[in-house]
């Protein structure tokens, strides 16, 4: 892991503007300069996308198979794989990064995606008659 590159000697400071939080990454405590900030410093902020983006694509492809490609999903057991990997991914997450979690909440990535409630297709109007 990456030593914070931010000083060290700053104590969290309980007058900050957004009170004093754990960074995501490295679990120390820093004070928030922001209602969304979750990380201590950029690198940490980085390497947690980083993380997310390598362990992304890999589900990437098995995802796609699963929903397009579904005989050969069936018979690899896609699904299963999907699961286990996932599986491994949490125990890196307690091994490595004292269970911090390695993903972002769910509500915050549906509020950035609104297009995930628009239909691809519009249904057809119903004939009066």
């Amino acid at each position: 892991m990456t030593a914070r590159l931010n000083d060290r000697s700053r104590k969290p400071n309980s007058n900050a503007p957004f009170g004093v939080r754990e960074c995501q990454w490295c679990g120390e405590h820093f004070p928030a300069q922001g209602a969304d900030q979750v990380f201590c410093c950029t690198p940490h902020r980085q390497e947690f996308n980083n993380l997310r983006a390598q362990r992304g694509a890999m589900l990437y492809d098995l995802f796609m198979c699963a929903r397009y490609e579904r005989k050969a999903a069936s018979g690899l057991k896609v699904w299963s794989l999907i699961c286990t990997m996932m599986a491994h991914f949490r125990q890196e997450d307690r091994a490595e990064r004292a269970g911090r979690k390695s993903w972002m909440p769910a509500k915050g990535v549906v509020e950035r995606r609104p297009y995930l409630f628009n239909p691809l297709r519009q249904p057809k109007p119903k004939k009066k008659g």
